[in-house]
């Protein structure tokens, strides 16, 4: 995701410490991998932002990784700037997912001790926010679970690490109204994107809380070749479709483009609008 994001809530407008425990959560907190069932209701939030957009009637949501610190270094969380957005989206949108991408999250690639400060960290800005306003929804990306594309589609002997570290995000679960996995395009390998969702939605669904994946209708940065292009019509529609069998209780349309006009003849906005008019 990119950054500036307050803006959206622009758009759409018209507490208490938590001490982690000291062992790691074992792993039955979490249940097996629920069988696949979709859901009879379904959610869907808009989060497309461009200019002359016409209206999907979707509720809106908005993302923001930026309002929790006084200083840019974006390191201690600050309780009067959480409170304070807490009421800021209250006016709004009454619906937030806290998009904290620059702590380490992964035990696979940081100290365990580093890990659970992040939690800490995370859980205390979800308190305070709670403790102001106790009618905000609050949901929680990139993780808990962690976003991991090459595991699942070519390194089967990863995955039991991929789960532990999983696992151990647990206590965010607990605190947070829903988990906002993304499963973007990363590459234009259909098979494998099936695969790394297929994968990563399961691992959502093992906390025992909502799941609202957020899905974005161009490939992802991290392809240079391919990066902020538009997905094929049909391969936006394949994961819409897959989200929608998953077993997951909603989705989230995201894209932030506040300078681009919205051209309703594009091919992942038609299937957009045909998906919305089936399952919304």
């Amino acid at each position: 995701m990119r950054l500036n994001r307050r803006n959206f809530f622009l758009l759409a407008l018209g507490g208490s410490a938590f001490a982690l425990p000291a062992a790691i959560p074992q792993a039955n907190r979490r249940s097996n991998t629920p069988k696949a069932t979709p859901k009879a209701k379904f959610e869907i939030y808009d989060a497309l932002v461009y200019k002359n957009k016409p209206s999907l009637d979707l509720p809106l949501i908005g993302t923001n990784g930026g309002e929790y610190w006084k200083d840019s270094r974006r390191e201690t969380p600050d309780e009067a700037a959480c409170r304070g957005f807490a009421r800021y989206i209250m006016q709004g949108t009454k619906r937030i997912v806290i998009d904290i991408e620059h702590w380490n999250y992964d035990i696979r690639k940081a100290p365990e001790a580093e890990v659970k400060e992040t939690m800490r960290k995370v859980i205390q800005i979800v308190d305070w926010m709670k403790n102001e306003t106790p009618a905000i929804t609050i949901g929680m990306y990139p993780f808990p679970p962690i976003t991991d594309y090459w595991t699942p589609v070519a390194n089967p002997l990863g995955i039991g690490a991929w789960q532990k570290a999983n696992e151990f995000l647990h206590p965010i679960s607990e605190r947070v109204d829903f988990i906002a996995p993304e499963i973007y395009a990363y590459y234009d390998d259909r098979d494998g994107w099936l695969k790394f969702a297929t994968a990563n939605l399961a691992e959502s669904l093992k906390f025992g809380k909502k799941v609202v994946p957020i899905v974005w209708p161009r490939y992802h940065v991290s392809n240079d070749k391919l990066k902020y292009q538009m997905l094929p019509g049909d391969y936006w529609q394949l994961q819409l479709k897959t989200v929608r069998e998953s077993g997951v209780d909603g989705l989230i349309l995201w894209d932030w483009e506040p300078d681009t006009t919205l051209d309703p003849s594009w091919d992942w906005w038609q299937e957009t609008i045909k998906f919305v008019k089936v399952n919304a």
